[in-house]
């Protein structure tokens, strides 16, 4: 197994080259899922990501927690406003949408499902394996909701769905499994 975690040593923390190889492969792959899955949603041709320097800790009022367990472990979590929301189901939906409601948090949870089934199959193309499976997403609203992680296991993404309008991603990976 390797373990995304850096190993302690006298002196410092070290990290292995083929370790980190591995972990950004996984989340190149999981990054393209998001990638293509908004592209084909929103068709906007303007779906592009950008990694945030500092890793995000607070996340939007509305977040969605996937679970990866298997040849991968760890966790994505989307995070998004009210305005993205609503513009995500608008286009899921092929309506024009005012409110958040019940119809609105379902559409989201489908898009993210959609997302999780596309990086699942990837996944598992990658490591030749059917060792890996996603939580069911789960749907979660507040304020001032933060992310209680190691810092050293975090990478954070805006993905930019159109002119204003963005999902903040953080893939949370904790180990993974030789092939």
């Amino acid at each position: 197994m390797y373990s995304l975690m850096p190993k302690r040593r006298k002196g410092g923390m070290v990290v292995s080259n083929d370790l980190r190889e591995i972990e950004l492969k996984c989340i190149e792959i999981i990054l393209n899922a998001i990638l293509e899955t908004a592209e084909m949603i929103v068709g906007s041709g303007n779906v592009s990501s950008v990694l945030i320097e500092e890793q995000k800790r607070k996340l939007d009022e509305n977040a969605i927690l996937l679970g990866i367990a298997g040849q991968v472990n760890g966790e994505l979590i989307f995070g998004l406003n009210e305005t993205a929301l609503k513009y995500i189901a608008s286009k899921m939906l092929e309506m024009e949408i005012d409110e958040v409601n019940e119809l609105t948090t379902s559409s989201m949870v489908e898009f993210i499902n959609m997302i999780s089934g596309s990086a699942t199959i990837k996944l598992v193309d990658h490591f030749d394996s059917d060792k890996l499976k996603m939580s069911p997403p789960l749907f979660l609203k507040g304020k001032d909701m933060n992310i209680d992680n190691r810092p050293d296991t975090i990478k954070s993404y805006r993905v930019s769905l159109d002119e204003g309008i963005h999902i903040d991603v953080t893939v949370a990976l904790i180990d993974v499994k030789k092939k």
